[in-house]
């Protein structure tokens, strides 16, 4: 989410610098504009806009063969990899206020009145922020033709007088048959629950917290039933809750339709939340919500970025991009559920040029002369068994001389790091040099596995069978793409590694 200040440049950004151009089908092929996704630091397999400002991912559905993803700019994909961007779609509004986050849904039963014809309508739910008085209230707009929202001249829908109140996430529950709105009241560290038969009129239900995580504050939330252990019969309900500027909590439960109640061991502290990603650069997290009913996976997509720096990166297109779509499971552990990620297996479809390495040990710098991709644009999945107790080791990226970005593992703190601190082109600010990590217990046969995907501007890190996740934004020059295997204090021995230039989604040639 934006600080009211951000709000107004993201939005001035995004009214005069979005793109235009119609559905196509999802495939590799040129973007009408094409040179814009040639420009430097631009992600080829990550979604950006083709101009101005992305942040948070809203309305986030699949309908009629189609994911939607809004910011409120719109994009729309058939696969989750490959996206083609729509005309700007809010239309109508009173100009008094700002767009901030929200959701879409489509009401299939027209419990709202607002259809027409056979075709239910798409409708848009979002926060209100007042830029002349800065309160914050709900609206909605309305489309009959998937593309255009046009303003509800009744708006605000919901409005309890409060500064910082935003961020709806709407969803049908299908047991209390009425609609269901998660929503945080930022400043008071709290997320609330409203109900509707209609849209347009809303009943509070309850609120939670504060808990967890509150040293900063609450925005973006979610509410998702998954099952657990891959049991449909067995589900939870999982509370996701962003803390600014650059975090993602969740919470594990119980919802009866009125009141989100947590596990007795999903209550934690500022110490030891359940983090969805230990990276910098991971926020305002949502899941998908499938109107087809085909896509049985919880899927999720959040915004790549970190209040501390976002408007100061100098990227020229404009500034965001989203995270790679992740599939999400709840597994049964002895401290409780928790959350497994791992990209979206659609991904695999952009590999070409493997590398395969076979086993070798490992101490000191060892370039990686078997895998020299053109540019900052692959994966590489790498298993380390760890011979000597007290090694520190992994992988630095996209290098240049003493610059780079170094993902690994030290042993001595059992902690999975991402070493940000000698960034090429981070002298934009100085919060962006960062030395982050994340706790991380060995394979049982003692082995650390990474799975990295780095794409131009970012690095996302799935380690130990997509246990813990990571992710950094980096900005390297285009020719600094060298890669290096790494082990100090002792030696490991790499088990086996497997790379993959991965193509571009936009269909730009390196």
């Amino acid at each position: 989410m934006m600080s009211s200040g951000a709000k107004v440049i993201a939005f001035c950004l995004l009214t005069v610098l979005s793109s235009f151009w119609a559905v196509g089908t999802a495939a590799q092929t040129k973007p009408q504009n094409a040179w814009k996704y040639d420009l430097k630091f631009r992600p080829q397999f990550h979604f950006s806009a083709a101009d101005g400002w992305l942040g948070d991912p809203n309305g986030m559905i699949r309908y009629d063969g189609l994911y939607h993803v809004f910011w409120w700019g719109h994009a729309v994909s058939e696969d989750l990899v490959h996206w083609t961007e729509q005309p700007y779609p809010m239309t109508g509004d009173i100009g008094t206020f700002l767009y901030f986050s929200g959701s879409v849904v489509v009401d299939k039963d027209n419990t709202s009145g607002f259809g027409q014809g056979d075709k239910p309508p798409m409708i848009a739910i979002y926060t209100m922020h007042n830029q002349y008085v800065n309160t914050e209230t709900q609206g909605l707009s309305i489309s009959q033709d998937y593309t255009t929202f046009n303003y509800y001249d009744q708006n605000p829908i919901l409005d309890i007088n409060k500064r910082v109140f935003r961020d709806p996430t709407v969803f049908f529950h299908e047991p209390t048959q009425r609609w269901i709105m998660v929503l945080t009241l930022s400043d008071e560290r709290k997320v609330s629950f409203y109900a509707s038969p209609d849209l347009k009129n809303w009943e509070h239900l309850s609120d939670f917290g504060p808990m967890g995580a509150q040293s900063q504050v609450w925005e973006v939330p979610d509410l998702v039933e998954m099952p657990l252990d891959g049991d449909a019969t067995q589900t939870k309900w999982v509370l996701f809750c962003g803390m600014g500027p650059n975090r993602v909590q969740y919470f594990v439960g119980t919802f009866d339709g009125t009141k989100f109640t947590p596990d007795e061991t999903s209550v934690v502290s500022e110490q030891n939340a359940n983090w969805l990603d230990y990276g910098p650069d991971y926020y305002a997290a949502r899941t998908y919500r499938d109107y087809d009913g085909v896509d049985k996976r919880t899927v999720m997509m959040a915004w790549m970025g970190n209040w501390e720096y976002a408007n100061k990166v100098r990227t020229p297109w404009g500034k965001g991009a989203l995270a790679m779509p992740r599939e999400l499971t709840l597994v049964s552990t002895i401290d409780g559920a928790k959350i497994i990620q791992q990209p979206i297996t659609e991904f695999n479809n952009l590999r070409e040029n493997e590398a395969q390495l076979k086993e070798f040990d490992l101490e000191g710098v060892r370039a990686l002369t078997e895998f020299q991709p053109p540019r900052n644009t692959y994966e590489i999945d790498v298993t380390f068994k760890i011979v000597d107790p007290a090694a520190r080791f992994g992988l630095r990226l996209a290098t240049n001389g003493d610059l780079g970005i170094s993902v690994g593992y030290d042993e001595q703190t059992s902690s999975l790091f991402i070493d940000r601190t000698k960034p090429e082109n981070g002298d934009f600010s100085p919060d962006f040099p960062k030395y982050v990590t994340a706790p991380l217990d060995l394979l049982g046969d003692g082995t650390i596995r990474l799975h990295v995907y780095i794409d131009q501007s970012s690095l996302e890190v799935f380690a130990n069978d997509s246990s813990v996740a990571m992710t950094a934004a980096y900005f390297p020059e285009p020719h600094s793409t060298g890669i290096e295997l790494f082990s100090e204090s002792g030696h490991v021995i790499v088990q086996h590694m497997t790379a993959w230039e991965l193509q571009s989604i936009w269909g730009i040639e390196p």
